[in-house]
């Protein structure tokens, strides 16, 4: 990697570890801050680190002060500008609305809190820069996508402190006149094969795009393409001389193979732009009430993950914090993770794809149904896709959660075309994936049948669930009473999967959770023993996510504590789900 500054938090790789370029500038690290107010001018008082948020102690302030307006501000440098050069200033996910300039020209703007955006800021660069973002977050506004941000005057339920501004890196791309700007990768374990479509931005639009494919440290194939009107799609075998008599090598959490591939665009002999990237081979499909990976019945063992760290808050402070926690979900036995109500940096993915787990990433909600926050919704779904599509360990995409935002779901026409709205559009950017239209009840269009139940007497638990007919086409949730399909709509065979269950609320903690909270260790130990085994031992359910990884604030129903260390031995949970 060429880095040009080191900072505070310094990225080990590049911030987007499936599409790094060899040339970037970092911009983590120290920037001035102040709090704002509407109409008025910044004054810069305060420093931060970014990209952590002003609320979190690894930026610096430590504040939960709420404030609809913040700025930003920080200079950098260059060097001398390099002819036939193009520069992009890139911003993982700023929340939730970003204006930027750059040396007092206006570079762009962006709104919603979750995605990235970047803007081309060569004809505004000098030898010394300033970079000045203004963000506005209206923290009672629930038209914005929200996730578990409190929208509330007081603290209330499962929701959580809010947040504000820049919370995923910030960098800079020095490329070509012409350069790649996405890559969409497609598996076709049939075929043994990937799919590539490729799009270029700039003037040369007859490109050549040439893909190097490599695995298991050898070289396979090498495919060149030529651009029409700036876009082309080709495939790449990926069939192995020293594979298995598949002839390939198949990704899954237990063995996640990965193949490797080198991008170049090339131009009337020059070669503009290049890009390391990879894939894995998988299939995840639904066949009949079973979940198939690769063609083979897969028993989905997930947690529930909310993506909060200690410092960092929502951000992590190193790779480590990401490696850290998929290694403690592994040992505990589990496959997967739900990521619930947070797109997370693409970091944590790419490591879920290294280290093997499984994902079901989830749109965080907005808690407003009308025209302005649809509008916001569907916007940032499809941008989620478009950075996330290449992930091999997304099994899933949830459009929305236990009906928030579209409270009136069960009976409402709009509210219920909504969420098919929201199911079809992740269809029509993504065939390779599951999708689950309204996780935990309430179905109308879904490709899985998923119920959240937080029962905490086993036996109870067991006795409700023995007939899947009553299940399915009933509301079986004493805690929540709701209907598991939609008015208007049937059980159609879906895979069926408890997914979210237990959220064992523990005394020792004085904090929140579900059900009366257990005395001892023993009493937790054993409650959850017997709400696994209840889920366990029913045929027709297919998989369950456990109600979650670590405490987060109030919410002290956690398998571990919010500083990583476990309530009981990692190795009894692991027992646990493979009885």
């Amino acid at each position: 990697m060429d880095r040009e500054q080191d900072v505070v938090r310094t990225e080990e790789y590049h911030p987007r570890p499936d599409f790094r370029r060899k040339h970037w500038i970092d911009l983590n690290g120290t920037w001035e801050f102040a709090f704002g107010k509407e109409g008025g001018k910044p004054e810069f008082t305060e420093k931060i680190e970014v990209p952590f948020v002003y609320q979190s102690e690894a930026g610096g302030i430590n504040s939960s002060k709420h404030c609809d307006i913040i700025w930003y501000r920080r200079e950098f440098s260059i060097g001398s500008r390099q002819e036939k050069k193009r520069y992009l200033l890139h911003f993982g996910a700023v929340d939730y609305y970003a204006k930027v300039w750059v040396n007092g020209n206006f570079a762009g703007s962006h709104r919603g809190g979750y995605t990235p955006f970047s803007f081309d800021i060569t004809k505004l660069l000098k030898e010394q820069n300033e970079i000045l973002v203004y963000v506005e977050d209206r923290y009672l506004d629930t038209a914005q996508v929200r996730g578990k941000q409190m929208w509330q005057q007081k603290e209330h339920g499962c929701w959580y402190m809010g947040y504000s501004g820049i919370w995923q890196p910030v960098w800079i791309e020095i490329l070509g006149e012409s350069y790649l700007e996405s890559c969409r990768i497609t598996p076709d374990i049939e075929k043994k094969q990937f799919v590539l479509e490729a799009e270029i931005n700039g003037p040369c639009k007859d490109a050549v795009v040439t893909a190097g494919i490599s695995c298991q440290g050898t070289k396979l194939s090498e495919v060149s393409s030529r651009c029409m009107e700036g876009r082309t799609t080709f495939s790449i075998s990926a069939e192995h001389p020293y594979a298995d008599m598949n002839r390939v090598y198949l990704w899954t959490p237990e063995e996640p193979n990965l193949y490797e591939i080198r991008l170049e665009v090339e131009c009337q002999g020059e070669i503009l732009d290049s890009i390391e990237t990879y894939c894995g081979l998988r299939r995840v499909q639904r066949q009949g009430d079973k979940v198939l990976l690769n063609n083979i019945p897969y028993y989905q063992k997930l947690v529930l993950n909310q993506g909060y760290y200690p410092l960092g808050y929502i951000t992590a402070c190193s790779d480590e914090d990401y490696i850290r926690d998929i290694r403690l979900v592994k040992e505990m036995g589990f496959n997967g993770v739900r990521m619930h109500q947070k797109i997370e940096d693409p970091r944590f993915l790419y490591w879920c794809d290294r280290l093997g787990l499984l994902v079901w990433e989830e749109m965080p909600s907005l808690y407003e149904f009308h025209g302005r926050a649809q509008r916001q919704y569907t916007r940032e779904l499809f941008e989620v896709v478009s950075r996330d599509y290449n992930h091999p360990c997304i099994a899933a995409w949830v459009a929305y959660n236990e009906s928030w935002g579209v409270f009136e779901l069960f009976s409402s026409p709009e509210q219920q075309a909504a969420v098919q709205a929201a199911y079809y559009h992740f269809k029509s950017l993504d065939q390779t994936r599951l999708v689950v239209g309204n996780d935990g009840w309430e179905h109308t269009a879904t490709d899985l049948c998923t119920i959240h139940d937080y029962e905490q007497d086993a036996e109870v638990l067991d006795e409700i669930y023995r007939d899947k007919r009553r299940v399915v086409q009933g509301a079986p949730s004493k805690m929540f009473p709701r209907c598991v399909q939609a008015k208007g709509f049937a059980y159609g065979g879906q895979p069926v999967l408890l997914s979210e269950f237990a959220g064992i609320a523990f005394e020792e903690n004085q904090g929140w959770g579900y059900g009366t909270g257990a005395k001892n260790v023993q009493e937790y130990k054993t409650r959850l023993e017997g709400l696994i085994a209840a889920v366990k031992s029913k045929d027709y359910i297919c998989g369950y996510c456990i109600t979650q990884l670590t405490d987060v604030e109030h919410e002290q129903n956690g398998l571990l504590r919010f500083d990583r260390s476990p309530k009981i031995p990692l190795t009894e949970i692991c027992r646990m789900q493979k009885g």
